[in-house]
């Protein structure tokens, strides 16, 4: 599958602080701009900018004294074929372990699922919307979806917009490019902010990568849509939400 160089975004070129501002060849996709990348199957390279801390001092996403790689957007990885050069050399910045969450939240939840599984998705969206809770469930997001880059839309939604991240994890949710793509930077901002963000729903036994067995969930096939809806708005009470 083909899909677009994260650091270049498909133009072949970067410019700004980082590189060269006359513009040169992505370095690492040598100009191709695309990059050939195999998913599910995962061939991780530390990012040679942050050097796998996920946090440099130059970035234009700042939390606190701290601030997000753009190359790797937090996630101190690439998840490209091993063709970046190696560098030497590393940073005297120390990463904080613990960070704000951002200042402004679009959503109290953000809904990270696989098209199969709408049937259950669906109803628990629509419960907490009832709720008057502000939730991003792209079903119901048609019109700002329409016409946006969804790379870099659901990159800021998962990762930025929202106070919690529910991924309903499934067969069907780990073999999907796009919903590897949301959990990704899910998964960025909880490594970030080293606190609760990711809450996984199991539909059935697949592991994803990334989610530790460690992490605590809640299965769908034991609990059903009114206990996991009552769970959602207790965490969000827990977090200081006031929800009616």
């Amino acid at each position: 599958m083909i899909v677009k160089c994260i650091v270049c975004g498909g133009c072949g070129v970067v410019r700004g602080e980082l590189f060269d501002p006359s513009g040169k060849p992505c370095p690492a996709c040598n100009g191709a701009g695309k990059l050939d990348v195999q998913i599910p199957i995962e061939r991780l390279t530390t990012c040679r900018i942050c050097e796998g801390r996920g946090i440099v001092a130059d970035s234009p996403f700042n939390f606190g004294s701290a601030r997000v790689c753009t190359t790797c957007k937090g996630l101190g990885k690439l998840e490209i074929p091993r063709i970046l050069p190696s560098q030497s050399g590393s940073s005297n910045e120390s990463p904080a372990t613990t960070l704000p969450r951002p200042g402004r939240t679009d959503y109290d939840i953000a809904i990270s699922f696989a098209g199969e599984d709408r049937c259950v998705v669906e109803p628990y969206a629509s419960e907490l919307v009832n709720r008057g809770l502000k939730v991003f469930y792209a079903d119901f997001a048609k019109a700002e979806l329409w016409g946006a880059d969804l790379y870099e839309t659901f990159d800021a939604i998962y990762r930025l917009r929202a106070r919690y991240c529910v991924l309903f994890i499934s067969q069907s949710y780990a073999t999907k490019v796009w919903t590897n793509h949301e959990r990704r930077a899910a998964q960025a901002r909880a490594l970030i902010e080293n606190r609760e963000y990711l809450l996984p729903v199991r539909l059935d036994e697949t592991r994803v990568p990334g989610i530790a067995p460690t992490i605590g969930y809640i299965d769908y096939r034991e609990v059903g849509l009114a206990s996991l809806v009552h769970a959602t708005v207790e965490k969000l009470r827990s977090g200081g939400l006031q929800v009616g």
